[in-house]
């Protein structure tokens, strides 16, 4: 794995873990890119960013790689707000 690849991995580490594990993050990552580039892009380019396993992912070039990072962090954050409003919404009050 060269440098750029090792230090990639460590920046998204953490988002792509999550796109494995919760349906449609993908999804919304690939959107919430697009409005930020302002301009499309194919949501099986942002997939392949995103790929777990090591040998299949692309490494996004250096201007798309901070964009998509940071992108991916903002949507993360979202998700998981309203992933805690769902699951307080649905707790049973104690009295």
């Amino acid at each position: 794995m060269t440098v750029t690849q090792q230090l990639a991995w460590q920046a998204l580490a953490k988002s792509i873990r999550f796109c494995a594990q919760h349906r449609g993050t993908m999804t919304r990552i690939h959107r919430a890119y697009e409005k930020a580039a302002g301009r499309p892009i194919n949501r099986l380019v942002v997939a392949g960013w995103l790929k777990v396993d090591r040998l299949k992912r692309h490494e996004p070039l250096f201007g798309s790689g901070l964009l998509l990072v940071r992108v991916a962090r903002a949507e993360i954050e979202r998700i998981r707000g309203e992933m805690l409003k769902k699951s307080l919404a649905h707790k049973p009050r104690k009295e």
